[in-house]
């Protein structure tokens, strides 16, 4: 599969994001080095393989769900920090830190159910 480039502008973006859930981003990105991630922040683009590409899908769509739930930037920042009965009491983020994408693909199933379409 070809890889796809990510711009830098979404990256800074969406790195603020997963910075303020997580204070090593690259952790929620599969245990990507953090040189090669402050790397492409650093770099006009990115070329991560298949497997960063779909957990960005993953944080992208848990995010954008969020968005829509929550009436409040902060609020939807909030969410994936607290304890949830869904995940045994876990908060998303733990569940997302498991490293596995099937935990992310387990969050935003969660997330989308909530939303209602």
């Amino acid at each position: 599969m070809k890889s796809m480039i990510i711009s830098h502008k979404f990256l800074r973006h969406f790195s603020c994001f997963l910075f303020y859930l997580c204070r090593s981003p690259p952790r929620l990105l599969g245990d990507l080095p953090e040189a090669t991630y402050f790397k492409w922040k650093s770099a006009l683009t990115a070329k991560p393989g298949r497997d960063i590409l779909e957990r960005i899908s993953h944080l992208q769509n848990i995010y954008k769900a969020l968005r829509i739930i929550f009436p409040t930037l902060e609020q939807a920042t909030a969410w994936p920090l607290k304890p949830n009965a869904a995940f045994g009491g876990k908060s998303a983020l733990e569940v997302m830190l498991n490293g596995s994408i099937l935990d992310l693909a387990r969050v935003y199933d969660y997330v989308d159910g909530a939303r209602g379409w």
